[in-house]
């Protein structure tokens, strides 16, 4: 499970620092990077990206929702890979998607890491009204599904 916020800087090759107790339980098991919802990136352990992907395949007769989120995801989705010095890489486009310039936020959420930039993070915590986190729970447990479904849940 993945808890808490990070604060760290990308240098100048886009590489970040991933924090200890993130980067622990990401060394093993394929993890990916991708894009996410709200113009973050999405770290997902290799279990989630396979639980994720599971029945997604492209097929030249499929919606036209369902290709578009394949369009949007997959081509932007790396493998994550850790340097010597535990840094990942992010690329220029998941760099610009986020608007990732220096300073980011990495939160865990729960089965994920996002990282967003960090004004972006810090806009939208701001928005948030301490005295509405009754509220927001509720919501957020009337529009959980019964179970997980693969597909178009990571963008909006």
């Amino acid at each position: 499970m993945f808890f808490g916020i990070a604060r760290h800087a990308v240098d100048d090759k886009g590489r970040l620092a991933v924090p200890p107790r993130y980067r622990y339980q990401l060394e093993e098991g394929g993890p990916m990077i991708s894009r996410g919802a709200d113009h973050c990136l999405v770290i997902y352990p290799g279990e989630e990206w396979r639980r994720l992907v599971a029945g997604i395949r492209y097929a030249a007769d499929a919606p036209t929702p369902h290709r578009e989120f394949l369009r949007a995801v997959f081509p932007y989705s790396e493998p994550l890979q850790f340097d010597a010095q535990h840094r990942i890489r992010l690329t220029a486009d998941q760099r610009a998607w986020t608007g990732i310039d220096r300073a980011v936020v990495l939160a865990g959420m729960n089965n994920v890491v996002e990282i967003f930039a960090a004004e972006v993070w810090d806009a939208r915590q701001a928005a948030h009204d301490p005295g509405q986190l009754g509220e927001l729970a509720a919501r957020a447990r009337a529009a959980q599904p019964s179970a997980p479904e693969p597909g178009p849940q990571v963008l909006a």
